[in-house]
């Protein structure tokens, strides 16, 4: 089975990843790959949905949907000659608290793809074997 995309990519625009993991490195790789589409998929909670405050430090307080929009433009561009096709989309939770994912309408509408895992194993493990996260990260 040939696998011809990736649609779970975080690039150092999440604060999960590290500084290397950029556009262009993805793209490298994609293209070693023979891949036809990518999907970049930031962590994103949604400002406009309560519950982010607090969620593993100040990890969501961050990445709102402002923050993930940092390579949009770039994609944009990139889109226009690449031999690779990327999608510009977000990973969010799924708020238990207000039973919806944490993403409004609004935004959800302005991306090509959204992540939305019913689980991560992570959130419920202890803070200790996930903390502290990188609080800082540049472009």
């Amino acid at each position: 089975m040939k696998i011809a995309h990736d649609f779970h990519l975080h690039t150092n625009v999440s604060l999960c990843a590290k500084e290397e993991a950029t556009l262009d490195l993805y793209l490298a790789h994609a293209r070693e790959r023979d891949l036809k589409k990518i999907a970049i998929t930031d962590h994103l909670w949604d400002h406009a949905i309560d519950g982010y405050q607090g969620r593993g430090g100040n990890f969501y307080e961050v990445q709102n949907f402002e923050h993930i929009c940092a390579l949009r433009d770039r994609i944009t561009e990139e889109n226009k000659t690449s031999d690779v096709k990327i999608l510009f989309g977000a990973e969010t939770e799924y708020s238990y608290q207000y039973r919806r994912p944490a993403i409004s309408p609004a935004v959800a509408e302005q991306l090509d793809v959204l992540l939305v895992p019913n689980s991560h194993t992570h959130l419920a493990m202890p803070r200790t074997f996930t903390s502290p996260t990188r609080s800082t990260f540049s472009l």
